[in-house]
């Protein structure tokens, strides 16, 4: 976390895809499982699926001066409040002069930097959470910046070293608050990390009233049909599936882990995370909005990869999906 334990902003040129799946037992505990939190990291270039108990602390990170980092941490509410206007999304970004990560997630509660390291909260275990870690140069800070401000992230906790502020204009309006570079429509934006994978981000505005996998994800980004996971409980009605013609949007029904010595499989409703995969064509997206009809009328955001390893896992874990 940013602050007296800060992440080290000068990682080597690779990028990551860190699932943490940590649930309760989603049905009946299987004999064979003692413990039911399990950790899935993905790495897109050497993905693998490893069962250990999740690592609820960070690893000693090289400390940094907050002074001398820009960062921005942004929920999908504002903290004391119950609901929130500006975008359905959680994460943050945080970088020095050289590099830096940007992280999304879908693990409740807030980070507080004032601790110096950060705590799986408990609430989170409950339920299955996702979390990804792109590093990037700092040619990409203000195009974060601009995907941002367009859904209207809620910016909760922030730095802003005089001397970044001056060298990115769009981070520090986001930071300030001023949401006035934000554009009509959804906007999508392309960045490449440090280890040279690209990622498309897609930002959907409040007033975009859509459903941002079945009206633009499935027909601008993947050009296929899509399989879904998001958090479908609540009080919002469900979007259900999406049938046109060859192209459907179908959310997912049960999810499994196909580890060899410890098999999960729980249902939607104890999975909190937000990704899609495409059917056919290697697309891997992860997303903060969930298919409910309320969602259609918040800002959100969904950072989709084209990487067969990472879809290739991903997709394995749909264990069964809606039909038309």
């Amino acid at each position: 976390v940013p602050g007296e334990a800060a992440v080290d902003v000068n990682p080597e040129p690779n990028d990551a895809v860190t699932a943490g799946e940590d649930v309760e037992p989603p049905l009946k505990r299987p004999h064979n499982i003692a413990d039911p939190k399990v950790s899935i990291d993905v790495d897109v270039e050497e993905p693998s699926e490893t069962t250990e108990k999740a690592d609820n602390s960070t690893k000693e990170p090289e400390r940094k001066r907050k002074e001398t980092l820009m960062y921005a941490l942004y929920n999908d509410q504002q903290p004391g409040r119950q609901m929130s206007e500006g975008g359905h999304s959680k994460g943050m970004v945080i970088f020095d002069g050289e590099a830096g990560v940007w992280i999304q997630h879908s693990v409740p509660e807030f980070l507080d930097t004032s601790l110096g390291r950060y705590t799986f909260p408990g609430n989170a275990l409950r339920n299955a959470q996702t979390v990804m870690c792109i590093t990037f140069g700092t040619p990409e800070v203000d195009t974060i910046a601009h995907h941002l401000i367009q859904h209207r992230a809620n910016v909760y906790d922030k730095s802003v070293p005089s001397e970044l502020s001056q060298r990115y204009p769009s981070m520090n309006d986001l930071l300030k608050g001023d949401y006035s570079r934000a554009r009509a429509g959804v906007k999508e934006y392309t960045m490449t990390s440090l280890g040279g994978m690209r990622f498309q981000s897609v930002s959907k505005p409040a007033s975009s009233t859509i459903d941002i996998y079945s009206d633009f994800i499935a027909q601008r980004v993947a050009t296929d049909s899509l399989l879904v996971q998001s958090w479908l409980l609540g009080r919002s009605q469900r979007i259900g599936p999406y049938c046109n013609g060859s192209t459907t949007v179908l959310d997912s029904e049960y999810v499994s882990l196909h580890m060899p010595t410890q098999p999960l499989k729980w249902r939607r409703t104890k999975d909190h995370s937000k990704w899609a995969v495409a059917v056919h064509a290697p697309w891997f997206c992860f997303g903060s909005l969930n298919r409910v009809m309320s969602q259609k009328e918040r800002g959100g955001e969904v950072t989709c990869m084209r990487n067969t390893h990472v879809h290739g896992l991903f997709k394995s874990a749909h264990e069964t999906a809606e039909h038309c």
